[in-house]
């Protein structure tokens, strides 16, 4: 297993690297405008995910990623959670959750990608799901003692083509899947 005190130094080290990535990305391919500030909100919120992950409060619950998803809206997240709908495309939270428990067990690793894409294509969030998806998969890495990935910035055409893959209308996450995987391998301390 790897050090905590590296994975946690790694997290410091590649926030604002994150923040601008995701930013961009959400001002890019997701329609949202005002991207300085979405990356200051992104750059918050990644700080409190890590403080949650210290202390093991991630979680893919919908009352967890409501709240984080009020902190990436620049909200009190305590005062003024945002909803998060069950939704049903292509199925329920709950329904989505039970599948990923029965595939996966209790571990991320190698789910991220369906992860990701639920939240961005399930209309679970009214805005910046693509960043709540990674954030919350990250801050799970994180729990398992496994180092955060960050999307390159030099790659988000890639990214995007990967994710519009796994949305409507093939639902077909594993291209995301693999290059989720790529970008782990090619930010790991042994690559």
């Amino acid at each position: 297993m790897l050090n905590h005190l590296d994975v946690w130094k790694r997290c410091e080290e590649i926030a604002p690297q994150l923040s601008r990535s995701l930013a961009e990305f959400e001002a890019s391919h997701r329609d949202r405008n005002n991207s300085g500030s979405v990356e200051g909100a992104i750059l918050t919120t990644w700080c409190l995910l890590i403080a949650d992950a210290k202390d093991r409060k991630v979680s893919l619950s919908s009352i967890y990623l409501s709240t984080l998803h009020s902190s990436l809206e620049g909200s009190d997240s305590i005062a003024f959670p945002a909803e998060f709908r069950e939704g049903n495309s292509p199925e329920d939270w709950s329904t989505f959750l039970s599948g990923i428990h029965d595939a996966n067990g209790e571990s991320i690793c190698g789910a991220e990608a369906w992860v990701l894409a639920q939240l961005s294509w399930g209309n679970h969030v009214p805005s910046m799901s693509f960043s709540l998806g990674w954030l919350a998969f990250n801050g799970l890495r994180l729990q398992e003692g496994l180092y955060p990935v960050c999307p390159p910035r030099q790659d988000s055409s890639r990214l995007a083509a990967a994710l519009a893959a796994a949305g409507p209308p093939c639902w077909d996450s594993e291209t995301l899947r693999e290059l989720i995987g790529e970008y782990d391998r090619n930010q790991s301390p042994d690559a």
